[in-house]
């Protein structure tokens, strides 16, 4: 038969390994895994920004050359959309006669062109000539550049302010 002495040490040895093997604070963790799936879609975008001008400079009837300027369109798209941009004729295309635009003063017409790559590329994006420039989304802000031209001789046009509205579409 066992001492007292050795059944209490083995009752305490049992107790104690009753206790602290049980608790939470001794136990070993047990890890299990799963996947988390995390997904966005990046959207075709494109803004466009045709608040500037095509400002020519004073017009000279009596001039040998053609009166010319350039102006530009802002725009920004998603990075691999490729827009193109087109520009209406303009509110006086048909008074001006021709194949031109035209800018008005009252019923006065003073004929104008809007090209594309130069003066001597094509009409940019009219129904009379139909071009549109593909421009390149870069994600960051770009330009297209127009290139204007008042042709030279028109010697009827009366002295004063010559408008017109062109509208620039850009399509993705």
């Amino acid at each position: 038969m066992m001492n007292r002495t050795a059944k209490l040490v083995l009752t305490s040895s049992a107790l104690f390994l009753a206790f602290f093997v049980g608790r939470p604070d001794t136990a070993q963790a047990v890890g299990i895994t799963d996947n988390v799936t995390v997904s966005t879609t990046v959207t075709r975008a494109c803004s466009i920004n045709a608040t500037d001008t095509l400002a020519f400079p004073n017009y000279d009837p009596s001039s040998t050359t053609d009166t010319t300027t350039t102006g530009t369109i802002g725009f920004q798209c998603t990075v691999g959309v490729n827009p193109t941009i087109d520009l209406g004729n303009g509110l006086n295309s048909v008074a001006a006669g021709g194949g031109f635009r035209g800018m008005a003063n009252g019923s006065n017409i003073l004929p104008y062109q809007i090209y594309s790559g130069s003066l001597s590329g094509s009409v940019w994006g009219t129904l009379l000539s139909g071009t549109s420039v593909v421009a390149t989304g870069s994600g960051l802000p770009a330009t297209v550049t127009m290139y204007g031209r008042i042709p030279l001789g028109k010697t009827s046009v009366i002295a004063g302010l010559y408008q017109d509205t062109v509208v620039a579409t850009l399509n993705f």
